[in-house]
């Protein structure tokens, strides 16, 4: 299998290449500036790997939950690559990423806007939900396990039982894009759908009036 997969979903921007399991990774701790940085460290990768963008069986690509100037750079960049070079796009939950294999009974969270998460089942797969801290209370008893990607939040859930879970492993990275890739959930360089940070009130009076619909 050959691919090229990354996340710069979040601070931490994580690139992995594969070259029928000649195996190359990137790290960057402060991933700032993804405009610049990221289309040289593909250019690097790829090298590195004796690769090229034509070769490649996929594109890997977190949809978020993430960072809006984040998920766009990297969308963006894959959009070029796959359209131009006629690659398959997979795109990721990077929930799915930061919470692989830290126990399926758990929930994980990432922060959207003020008092609002999203979270799901930490399964792979499992449905992203978005909601109100009011509401997760509502919806998760206490003393749950659960797993939060920043230990800023940690106030917000004083009532649950809390594991960091703010970075992951390359291994991990690996595994989860061997179960993507299972699935086929490949799309084209115009379906991909982000899940940003910073939902709107708009769109979250939207979805909630749409769940309300099809109650």
């Amino acid at each position: 299998m050959k691919f090229l997969s990354f996340d710069s979903s979040s601070k931490k921007l994580y690139v992995i290449a594969e070259n029928d399991n000649i195996k190359s990774s990137i790290i960057l701790e402060d991933g700032h500036d993804y405009g610049s940085k990221l289309p040289v460290i593909i250019k690097n990768i790829l090298d590195y790997s004796d690769l090229e963008i034509k070769e490649l069986d996929f594109i890997g690509i977190s949809s978020g939950p993430g960072s809006l100037t984040g998920l766009r750079i990297g969308i963006s960049l894959v959009k070029g690559l796959s359209y131009s070079n006629n690659v398959k796009i997979l795109p990721f939950n990077s929930l799915d990423l930061f919470g692989y294999n830290r126990g399926n009974d758990k929930y994980i969270f990432r922060k959207g806007r003020k008092n609002y998460y999203y979270w799901k089942k930490n399964l792979l797969f499992s449905k992203t939900e978005y909601n109100s801290l009011k509401e997760i209370y509502e919806l998760i008893p206490a003393h749950t396990e659960i797993l939060l990607d920043d230990e800023k939040n940690s106030d917000d859930f004083n009532d649950y039982k809390i594991e960091l879970c703010d970075k992951t492993s390359i291994k991990n990275f690996y595994e989860v894009m061997e179960e993507y890739h299972k699935r086929g959930y490949f799309t084209n360089a115009f379906e991909i759908k982000p899940l940003y940070l910073q939902k709107s009130i708009a769109e979250i009076n939207w979805e909630k009036k749409l769940k309300g619909n099809q109650k």
